[in-house]
């Protein structure tokens, strides 16, 4: 694996920008930069005549416990050759403004979820550093995003039959069930990518079109902006269908905060003018400018000296979720969500990866994404 030259954290956006470049390359390749121990697993039959010995099959040689601790864990790896000299200080800064742009984007993606913001947060902790161990991509920062958070959020609610959520009224009767089937579904999650992976079900990326894909995105882009156009007009709109929550903005059309909707459209102005700065000067800049970091900043440090009249999230909670295991009672209607959305997230993580791998010039073990992948959901479930 090459250095993590220049690396530099990437949003949704850049994620799909780059996925949609390199769609046609990586996902007509076969997955090849399996080492010998991860590639000869148990059921592979090696053939004694070519070997020089007697025909008919025998099991391979044992795979020593050294070399498969190597193999599930590709940070032995990579840190061997990590050179601290040309990286180090670009991944510090990289991993510097994605800490400050978890916070915000983990709330955000919290309340998309259904859930309280906090646990956008709490979610945001652990992934990123179990990921690093155990994951084949260099430049992935693995944890919330905004398909699968819309994705989980319908999951929950059409599988426990509720039209309510966590993320505006913490104290509404259906949160605590929402939030239990929530902590269900991420264990579940997580025991289908450990079958996925006994399976060696990674083939399946191989086989999904990329017009698929696309649609995905493309829809669950559609109901993003949906579900934040209140935020950023100031208003409240009704839960439902698509057309339902659109006929309710307009509606209320009347009562926008032109504050917030100018807190709106000067950020993403901004963020837009940044990014096309970055690639003008690419060359010429030592160091990408952060743009989603210094909108941050700015709009903070207005929003907390000016004492401007916008929509502020609740006060959140000191200290951080005491650990425990979720109450099963919702097992059976979770088990077909659980498998659809570990299917979808395993797709759509593998091939975000690969854009990376295929853009900054390595290999990326799919099989190993589903131990990656695995883990990560196990832990967030009880965490």
């Amino acid at each position: 694996m090459k250095d993590r030259k220049n690396a530099t954290p990437h949003t949704d956006a850049d994620l799909q920008e780059l996925y949609t470049q390199t769609a046609p390359q990586h996902l007509s390749k076969r997955s090849n930069a399996r080492s010998e121990f991860s590639t000869r697993g148990s059921g592979d039959i090696f053939d004694q005549k070519t070997m020089g010995m007697s025909e008919g099959p025998v099991l391979p040689p044992e795979v020593p416990l050294k070399e498969k601790l190597k193999a599930s864990m590709p940070s032995l790896h990579w840190l061997r050759h990590y050179d601290r000299s040309k990286s180090l200080r670009v991944d510090i800064i990289a991993g510097m403004v994605i800490s400050f742009m978890v916070i915000p984007q983990g709330m955000a993606y919290g309340m998309l979820a259904g859930m309280p913001v906090e646990y956008g947060l709490y979610s945001s902790l652990l992934p990123p550093l179990i990921y690093m161990f155990f994951g084949t991509a260099a430049h992935l920062s693995l944890g919330t995003n905004a398909p699968i958070s819309i994705l989980v959020a319908d999951s929950v609610t059409a599988a426990i039959s509720t039209e309510t959520d966590c993320s505006d009224d913490v104290n509404s009767a259906d949160c605590e069930r929402i939030l239990n089937a929530t902590l269900v579904l991420c264990i579940l999650c997580g025991l289908f990518y450990l079958i996925f992976w006994m399976l060696r079900f990674s083939i399946i990326v191989s086989f999904v079109p990329d017009p698929v894909l696309a649609g995905f995105t493309t829809g669950a882009s559609v109901i993003i902006i949906t579900s934040n156009m209140k935020h950023a007009l100031g208003i409240t709109t009704v839960r439902g269908q698509l057309w339902e929550i659109w006929g309710s903005i307009f509606e209320n059309l009347g009562n926008i905060n032109w504050a917030a909707f100018a807190f709106f459209v000067v950020s993403y102005m901004t963020i837009m003018g940044l990014k096309e700065v970055n690639k003008k000067y690419k060359e010429k800049l030592a160091v990408p400018i952060p743009e989603q970091l210094v909108v941050l900043v700015v709009c903070t440090l207005i929003v907390a000296f000016s004492g401007v009249d916008v929509p502020k999230v609740r006060d959140i909670p000191e200290g951080l979720y005491t650990p425990k295991l979720p109450n099963f009672d919702d097992v059976g209607v979770l088990i077909q969500p659980a498998l659809i959305c570990s299917i979808i997230t395993y797709i759509l993580t593998v091939n975000v990866t690969k854009a990376l791998g295929n853009n900054y010039g390595y290999e990326i073990d799919a099989d190993q994404e589903f131990i990656a992948n695995a883990i990560c959901a196990l832990v967030g479930g009880v965490l």
